[in-house]
């Protein structure tokens, strides 16, 4: 197993250079500089060139490239081009509205969804079965920045039972983690049932039926565990999923969060902050994956031996 952490860690970090190589030629081939963004339409060109100057921006592209890598391998994210902050301090003191919003909504989306895609399997074909499957492909369909912004009109506007923006209480965590996970709790639905009806299906718990043991030991115990092989990858991979929904739906609730540290960081080509909210997002993605497949070991042993070949 600590072999086998070792190869994933391992492979993480070319993942992680082509991610960075890829967003940082974006951000270098746009138009605009940002000396030109930090001051303005009007500020004299002069001005602007001795902004990019500083910055190193006016080095060439393969330069500037090496010499951020070579500041990350040195953990070094360099500082922000608009506040001066360092960008590791920005993501830290944002990272826990962040967190605490994907975390609530992943609970949301596996426990609801699981549960209703366990419900629908046992059911199948009935009218229950179908009309969770239709809201399923709705809230699957629907952008959850429309959704977020219904939210808002119906919720904080006419009935005036949550916040609007801001994070000054748990009421306004509400409204933007419902948001992020019906779409996801759409997804986790379809993929349960159909794991579900499979696992149902086999051999084995047909035996088991076959001795007397009632359903919903059948359905809890036995069908259940083999079921959620996929169902766990699922989990996290919407985790990463909704981490980059939180760019949206952050922006539509006005919530402090990476999310809309990365977007004001684009408007304002902000390199060395786009830079590591994307590197930090993507690290902890990698690492929710890693944890996926330990997971597996757990759950299935024939894995767990894999592993420790």
């Amino acid at each position: 197993m600590r072999r086998y952490i070792g190869k994933r860690l391992l492979a993480t970090i070319p993942t992680l250079f082509f991610i960075a190589f890829i967003i940082f030629a974006i951000m270098s081939f746009t138009p605009g500089s940002p000396g030109r963004l930090i001051l303005g339409n009007f500020a004299p060109q002069d001005a602007v060139d001795a902004v990019n100057r500083q910055l190193g921006y006016d080095q060439p592209f393969p330069v500037r490239f090496a010499n951020y890598i070579g500041s990350i391998l040195r953990l070094d994210f360099g500082s922000s081009y608009r506040s001066g902050d360092p960008v590791i301090a920005e993501i830290l003191a944002r990272l826990p509205n962040t967190l605490f919003l994907t975390i609530v909504a992943v609970m949301s989306c596996a426990a609801m969804g699981i549960s209703l895609g366990i419900f629908a399997a046992v059911r199948q074909y009935s009218a229950a079965d179908n009309g969770l499957t239709v809201l399923a492909l709705f809230f699957s369909s629907v952008p959850a920045f429309w959704l977020g912004m219904m939210m808002i009109y119906l919720f904080s506007y006419r009935l005036g039972w949550f916040p609007t923006h801001g994070v000054g209480s748990w009421k306004a965590f509400v409204l933007p983690a419902v948001t992020l996970s019906l779409s996801g709790i759409g997804g986790m639905l379809r993929l349960t049932r159909s794991t579900m009806l499979e696992a149902i299906r086999q051999d084995y718990i047909r035996t088991v039926k076959a001795k007397g043991v009632p359903e919903n030991v059948v359905v809890w115990r036995h069908a259940l565990k083999n079921a959620l092989l996929p169902v766990v990858t699922v989990i996290g991979m919407s985790f990463g999923g909704l981490l980059g929904g939180a760019v949206v739906v952050e922006n539509v609730f006005s919530i402090p969060g990476i999310g809309s540290l990365l977007v004001n960081a684009i408007r304002m080509k902000d390199i060395p902050v786009v830079m590591g909210c994307t590197i930090f997002l993507s690290a902890l993605f990698s690492l929710i994956m890693l944890l996926v497949d330990i997971l597996y070991a757990y759950i299935d042993p024939r894995i767990k031996a894999k592993y420790e070949r």
